[in-house]
């Protein structure tokens, strides 16, 4: 059982490190590393599997990587490339991640109280060093330059998007990009408002270091999160968010205007202008997608600046196109059916950052949401277990 513990131990430790791998240049991070050795352990102990890790968003999701792949084989002799297959085997990766750190969760019986509160104060340690790295770049820039290369060892990030004078401005952490990181922070913030063990102390260092990465996708995130927060309360706080709401539109309308917002910077113009063109893909190949991988190959093609869609969800949809868009929110939702309404906070704070980001394979993501289930589910049994005996009685 302790052996169970630690295994998960390790993931909650390297789920922050984004892009950091135990080989270096091998465009796997170290999470992923981990979950494929526990499959190995797994597979050579012949140790039976808790039956209450997995569930029919297993079959589903099987069911839309095998859409993706019919995606990618659809599309191979339009774009030649190789890429949507890798895309494919870092879907799976990626789940593997969720799936391992249920098992190791159910086999190692923790106490879902003191499991969120520990994630939340080893995520925070994160954050603390984060706001370390980024005032030690400020006096060393040297220094910022060789902790870049550090975080994003494995590969997965272009560094040329990040440029020196973006790095020097802005809090990265651990994770080689701004708007990763303060994902990270704004999720971090979520989870803690889930735990009931929480300190005011660890709140004021993750709002810091998320303030300091100047991300736009954690202050998105954070935002959302504050406002199902506060609509959890009163009649009279939610007729105040209403209103408030209605206010912020009327004062800012002009300056909320897409041509307005973009013309603040180039990030802005390239976030609204994926939207544009890759809905123009999805009407062209509406059923399966351009395919996996693809949209990088029609973006050189089409000489864009950018070569991401900046929105999971819509990603999907073009790569995968509606079958496999389908598949993947029947996902989520099967995931999300499993949480606790009284922690389902760092769900959707989840959800919010995907709105402006297309990484899918965010370890932290999936290590969360493995504890949020396993939480959820040993929670429930509480329950039952406290009804029974209340009947009995």
């Amino acid at each position: 059982m302790n052996s169970y513990r630690r295994a998960f131990d390790f993931l909650i430790f390297s789920a922050p490190l984004i892009n950091f791998s135990l080989i270096p240049n091998s465009n796997v991070p170290l999470a992923y590393l981990l979950c494929l050795l526990y499959v190995v352990m797994f597979i050579v102990s012949l140790r039976r599997l808790p039956l209450l890790s997995f569930g029919k968003e297993d079959v589903i999701y099987l069911l839309f990587l095998i859409s993706a792949s019919i995606s990618f084989a659809i599309n191979y002799q339009r774009f030649m490339d190789f890429d949507g297959l890798k895309q494919v085997i870092n879907l799976l990766l990626t789940y593997l991640v969720f799936k391992v750190g249920l098992v190791l969760l159910f086999k190692s019986d923790r106490d879902p109280d003191k499991l969120l509160t520990r994630m939340y104060r080893i995520f925070t340690w994160y954050a603390f060093a984060g706001i370390v790295i980024f005032f030690a770049g400020l006096l060393m820039p040297s220094f910022l330059d060789w902790q870049v290369n550090l975080a994003n060892n494995s590969g997965n990030f272009r560094l040329t998007n990040i440029g020196h004078s973006l790095s020097t401005a802005r809090s990265f952490g651990f994770a080689s990009e701004p708007s990763f990181w303060s994902f990270f922070l704004a999720m971090n913030v979520s989870l803690g408002m889930a735990a009931r063990n929480r300190s005011k102390l660890l709140l004021v260092i993750n709002l810091a270091a998320l303030v300091l990465t100047f991300g736009r996708t954690g202050l998105l995130v954070l935002f959302i999160v504050l406002a199902m927060r506060f609509s959890k309360t009163s009649l009279a706080n939610k007729i105040f968010l209403v209103v408030a709401g209605v206010v912020v539109l009327l004062v800012f309308n002009e300056a909320l205007q897409v041509s307005n917002l973009k013309s603040i910077d180039s990030s802005f113009w390239e976030r609204f202008d994926s939207i544009v063109f890759s809905t123009g893909l999805l009407v062209q190949y509406p059923f399966f997608g351009i395919g996996p991988g693809n949209f990088d190959v029609i973006s050189e093609i089409e000489k864009l600046r950018y070569q991401d869609i900046f929105n999971l969800f819509l990603s999907i949809l073009v790569c995968c196109g509606v079958i496999g868009f389908s598949l993947y929110m029947l996902t989520l939702y099967r995931i999300y059916r499993k949480i606790l309404p009284s922690l389902n906070l760092p769900f959707f704070a989840i959800l919010a950052g995907w709105l402006t980001m297309s990484a899918y394979n965010l370890p932290f993501v999936w290590v969360t949401l493995a504890a949020l289930v396993y939480c959820s589910r040993v929670e429930k049994d509480r329950q039952i277990s406290v009804a029974g005996t209340t009947q009995t009685e």
